[in-house]
């Protein structure tokens, strides 16, 4: 997914992610929401001026991913809002909406 992440259209990612969603379980999801943990600020493709963008569109291939399997993500997602990394928290909780539990993250997002 990542080597995907530096073409415009995030369609191959996408379809990166259904792979692994498809595994099934806790073994896809664990993996799934590794990769919405795992990003640093390196630059992901070698392109420098891109980065945000590579973000973005890997983060968006992975809630894609974890919209498949619906419920059973809901747990690890649960306890990828207490990230350090403030991206990963809002795709967290991007992600919980995306299986149907939009409220699911109400009560452990911190307030501002």
């Amino acid at each position: 997914m990542r080597r995907d992440a530096g073409w415009e259209d995030r369609s191959a990612a996408c379809c990166k992610a259904a792979a692994i969603a498809a595994i099934g379980g806790d073994v896809a999801v664990d993996v799934l929401v590794g990769q919405l943990e795992a990003l640093d600020d390196a630059d992901l493709v070698d392109d420098a001026g891109d980065t945000r963008d590579e973000y973005w569109r890997i983060r968006s291939a992975v809630v894609h991913g974890l919209g498949l399997p619906g419920a059973v993500a809901e747990p690890r997602l649960l306890r990828a809002l207490g990230h350090p990394d403030p991206d990963a928290r809002d795709w967290a909780a991007t992600a919980l909406e995306a299986i149907g539990r939009p409220h699911a993250a109400d009560s452990r997002l911190p307030e501002e």
